[in-house]
């Protein structure tokens, strides 16, 4: 039998490893489909990342008011948990991006933040921009009151104690509310 006739004869155990069907994970398909799986997404995501740098200003600005729709649309549904829940995980996605970001990033980041102030400014009537510096005022100072402090604190007291912090989260400052031990917070 010549070798090109027993690999085509072998039973189906013997076939070449490449001939995993696609419903298998791609943890257990062999290294070189994974390997051009790879390739494509990350082929896919450098295009992306390509279109998204070449995009005019018009298509920039159609792209993220059209993410703004579908986000605002998306958190109307969530619950408050879900919110506090996505808040939370982007404050941290933002803070690692922050830690990792080049100087220059870091001054191309400022340059765009200060640009995007400077056209809202120029946008924005004397009549509005007073009327939102009163508005963020007064959330400041409800939300940071000594009223609203104590009413945070009665809150997270009255929290049943499945729900109450574990001692070893953060720094130790904080007054245990069950045991008065002093925590992580």
């Amino acid at each position: 039998m010549s070798p090109i006739n027993a690999s085509t004869s072998s039973p189906p155990s013997q076939q070449s490893s490449l001939d995993a069907p696609p419903s298998t994970p791609i943890s257990q398909q062999p290294i070189a489909r994974r390997t051009r799986s790879k390739i494509r997404k990350t082929s896919a995501a450098e295009r992306k990342r390509a279109a998204r740098e070449n995009e005019s200003q018009e298509d920039r600005a159609a792209r993220l008011a059209a993410q703004r729709e579908m986000t605002k649309r998306r958190r109307a549904t969530m619950t408050d948990e879900q919110k506090e829940e996505e808040r939370m995980a982007n404050q941290e996605r933002v803070r690692r991006i922050r830690e990792n970001e080049t100087e220059e990033e870091r001054e191309k980041r400022n340059l765009e933040n200060r640009e995007r102030r400077r056209q809202r400014e120029e946008e924005e009537g004397i009549e509005e921009r007073a009327a939102r510096t009163e508005a963020n005022t007064t959330s400041h100072r409800i939300n940071y009151s000594a009223e609203a402090q104590r009413q945070a604190r009665v809150r997270r007291r009255s929290l049943p104690l499945s729900n109450a912090v574990p001692h070893y989260l953060g720094a130790m400052d904080k007054e245990c509310t069950n045991c008065k031990a002093l925590f992580f917070s």
